[in-house]
């Protein structure tokens, strides 16, 4: 038993891949140029309906009220604001899609 634990933990190092199966790669792409948001492969502008997916929650539908240098801040259907961090895009924490 004790061998084994200790080949698991020298494997954690490893371990954060897995549970990102459905993207092949770590890193998304996500930045803001000009007041826009590129993320992707695609553009994002203000007054754009969207979809924000949170890890294992139900999407959201949001419009795009501004996007800053390192932030997304969108208005939800119910008229609540809220943002999110271009870091956290590109981390997959939020997925975004147009909607």
């Amino acid at each position: 038993m004790s061998l084994s634990s200790t080949v698991a933990s020298k494997a954690e190092g490893h371990h954060h891949h897995h549970h990102h199966h459905h993207h092949h790669h770590h890193q998304h792409v996500a930045r803001s140029e000009d007041g826009r948001l590129f993320y992707d492969n695609k553009w994002y502008s203000r007054g754009q309906a969207i979809c924000i997916t949170r890890k294992e929650e139900y999407p959201i539908s949001a419009i795009i009220t501004a996007i800053n240098h390192d932030e997304v801040w969108f208005k939800r259907l119910d008229g609540s604001k809220s943002k999110l961090y271009i870091s956290q895009l590109q981390k997959g924490k939020y997925i975004i899609n147009h909607s």
